[in-house]
């Protein structure tokens, strides 16, 4: 049963929240007939129903007022109308409070019924306790006590200043909160918080707009859980504090999300973490950025500890032939700071870092593309893994820096002025492009296993180790220098040449295969090129051994230096030959000022058996033995110098023979300081040419001229006819 007292024209809305029982209603009057008494005073019903009859609109409950009512009514305050109320109001299940007016509360309000608010409602320092229904249609709720609330349905506005406990809270209005909300809200409208969000255990859904400059706290709520257990027990959670995101959320404030809670930002949510904004991803919190937008902007800073995943999201959709699923990957944009102590999966998902900083210590696992355009990423004794599907794009000065361990398995591009720093271990399964970048690698290993490094017009410098096993190292226009460090080249491994190849006082190893063509370069600038067991093609391009350098070709190994090659050995440097040397058509070798070419005899020991073996020399092409170049052919060694063949050993130049010279071509000595041949036994078949100063028909054999022959080798003869 329901009761009414009107008392005018307009119908005011007098709110009451009630734990007891007991329900009653009330009309009050915004047009007095008299004059308000000011602070009416009302103890109960019976005097709060004659404080209404003569009018008032100002009405007092002092603190030991009760007003409650058993019969099912309704409470009507119009405009105009002040209740405040310091005892106690009941509302019961099934009565309803409407107000126009306003309704300061100092002491306490129990409530099962529902609230109708369109005017304002003050709980200044006092207690809101509703377990029924709140409608704020378009009113204003200034909370400054405490309010703990059932269901909230708010298309106006809330401003709390002390503590706000949700349960279930439908915004399509105005929250502001300055003190601490907490529970479970579904937004559509606009929440500003200043103060704290406290969701424990409880869920944030948002389609509208949360602009934080407080501090949000998601979390699961904990409970200990006592057992037979050696440590005496165990905590576990029972709930997830989650916030779902399908709207924006601007954080210039602190977001905490910790305790197995969980944030996800859906298609078409967006995150802005703006100018000094911190979001930190604590222990056991979960971020999933399934298909959404997450926006770190300059200053701010993300503290991930555990689990960051930017995935990739199926949205239903249609076209002309039917229902379709539109993929949508999540981005994450950064240009502030992102601080990685946990798991970052990039789940066929985009990472820009725009100028930002990505600071990895511990994993990051990219299966689509990662970004990194003038930003920098320091992976600092953590590990990057780019999958099957990956991509990470180095770009316009962007830098990467690894003290860690980075493995590749499918692509990374280091492109237009970017620089790569290894001081830890780059392992590459796929492919590096560096086009027009830099990739230093100071400390650190880079291991190339089965992979592909195309270094095109762009800068490797190596200070440590490059070890190439099984892969492909492409230099096209770019430069390769090893300054002091080790690039080795193992069996099946190739490195290709058509740029500048530079071993400042390092070591190249090869055991698999070096080609050096298209004007290629490789200078060996007082270090060591190891030719073991691998092989050499200098294709139309230049190596030269400089200072004191040394360049060993062994164990079956090949040097073929072909058309137009040239292979300059200088100033003090040495070519150790215990393998082949094919001097094809057009190639030239010079051996110019203080250069030695030792044509080696080798004996190597493998355990049981020994294989001795000697160099050999093929020459189609020429050979400059230039001023005060030796060449060495030891015992048990060959140099063939075949039909248009030409070996030149010209002023203070020496060619010691210890070993077997097959001249079916042309050997020119200039001056008279030159070798000298003292012959002993004939070759067959060889059909020489000697030319001194001028070419002779015939070469008999010579007295020294001047001074003792420089050659000093076994006898030839030479059948000349």
């Amino acid at each position: 049963m329901q009761s009414r007292h009107k008392f005018g024209k307009t119908t005011l809305v007098l709110f009451a929240t009630i734990l007891m029982a007991g329900l009653f209603v009330v009309t009050l009057n915004t047009a007095p007939v008299a004059a308000d008494t000011p602070n009416t005073i009302v103890t109960n019903w019976t005097e709060l129903e004659q404080a209404l009859q003569n009018g008032a609109t100002n009405i007092l409950i002092p603190s030991d007022g009760i007003i409650e009512n058993m019969i099912n009514s309704q409470i009507e305050i119009g405009t105009g109308v002040t209740l405040t109320n310091q005892g106690e109001v009941v509302l019961h299940h099934g009565e309803t409070i409407n107000n126009q007016g306003t309704i300061n509360n100092i002491g306490a309000i129990f409530s099962w019924g529902t609230i109708n608010n369109q005017g304002t409602i003050n709980n200044n320092g006092g207690t809101i306790a509703d377990r029924g229904t709140i409608n704020n249609n378009g009113g204003t709720i200034n909370n400054r006590g405490w309010f703990q609330s059932n269901i909230i349905n708010n298309s106006g506005t809330i401003n709390n200043n002390d503590y706000l406990q949700l349960t279930n809270t439908y915004n399509s209005g105005t929250i502001n909160n300055q003190g601490k909300i907490a529970g479970t809200i579904y937004n559509s409208g606009t929440i500003n918080n200043q103060g704290t969000m406290d969701n424990s255990a409880c869920t944030i859904n948002n389609s509208g707009t949360i602009n934080n400059q407080g501090t949000i706290n998601n979390r699961g709520l904990t409970i200990p859980f006592w057992g037979p257990l050696p440590d005496g027990g165990i905590t576990i959670t029972i709930y997830n504090g989650i916030i779902n995101n399908q709207g924006t959320i601007n954080n210039q404030g602190t977001i905490n999300n910790q305790d197995n809670a969980i944030i996800n930002n859906n298609v078409n949510g967006i995150i802005n973490n703006n100018d000094n904004g911190t979001i930190n991803n604590n222990d056991n919190g979960t971020i999933n950025n399934n298909g959404g937008v997450i926006n770190n902007n300059d200053k701010g800073t993300i503290n991930n500890q555990d689990t960051i995943n930017n995935n990739l999201c199926e949205v239903p959709s249609s076209d002309d032939l039917g229902p379709i699923l539109i993929h949508i990957g999540g981005l994450i944009y950064n240009e502030g700071t992102i601080n990685n102590q946990g798991t970052i999966n990039n789940d066929y998902g985009t990472i820009n870092n725009f100028g930002g900083t990505i600071n990895n210590r511990n994993i990051i696992t990219n299966n689509y593309a990662i970004n990194n355009n003038g930003g920098t990423i320091t992976n600092d004794g953590g590990t990057i893994i780019n999958t099957f599907g990956g991509g990470i794009n180095n770009n316009d000065k962007g830098t990467i820096n690894n003290d860690g361990i980075i493995t590749n398995n499918c692509m990374i591009n280091n492109h237009l002025g970017g620089t790569i720093n290894n001081q830890g271990t780059i392992n590459n399964q796929g492919t590096i492009n560096n086009l027009k970048g830099i990739i230093n690698n100071n400390q650190g290993t880079i291991n190339n296993d089965e992979g592909t490094i195309d270094n095109q017009l762009g800068t490797i410098n190596n200070w440590n180790n490059i070890d190439n096993n099984g892969g492909t190292i492409t230099n096209n226009g770019g430069t390769i220098t090893n300054n002091g460090g080790t690039i080795t080249n193992n069996d099946k491994g190739a490195i290709n040449n058509k740029g500048t190849i530079t071993n400042i006082w390092g070591t190249i190893n090869n055991q698999g295969t070096i080609n050096n063509s298209n004007w290629g370069t490789i200078n060996n600038i007082g270090g060591k090129i190891n030719n073991n067991r691998g092989t050499i093609n200098n294709n139309h391009g230049t190596i030269t051994n400089n200072e004191r350098g040394t360049i060993n070709n062994q164990g079956n190994a090949i040097i073929n230096n072909n058309a137009n090659g040239i292979i300059n050995n200088n100033d003090n440097s040495i070519i150790n030959n215990g393998g082949v040397i094919n001097n094809n058509d057009n190639g030239v070798i010079n051996n110019n000022d203080n250069g030695v070419i030792n044509n080696n005899f080798t004996c190597h020991q493998h355990y049981h058996y020994i294989t001795c073996k000697g160099g050999i020399i093929n020459n189609n092409g020429v050979i400059n033995n230039n001023d005060n170049g030796v060449i060495n052919n030891d015992a048990g060694c060959i140099i063939n110098n075949n039909v248009g063949g030409t070996i030149n050993n010209k002023n203070n130049a020496t060619i010691n023979d210890q070993g077997i010279i097959n001249n079916d071509g042309t050997i020119t000595r200039n001056r008279s300081k030159g070798y000298m041949f003292e012959p002993i036994e004939p070759l067959p078949y060889n059909q020489p040419t000697m030319d001194l100063i001028e070419p002779i028909a015939k070469f008999e054999p010579f007295e020294p001229i001047e001074q003792t022959p420089i050659y000093s080798g076994p006898k030839i003869d030479w059948p000349f006819k």
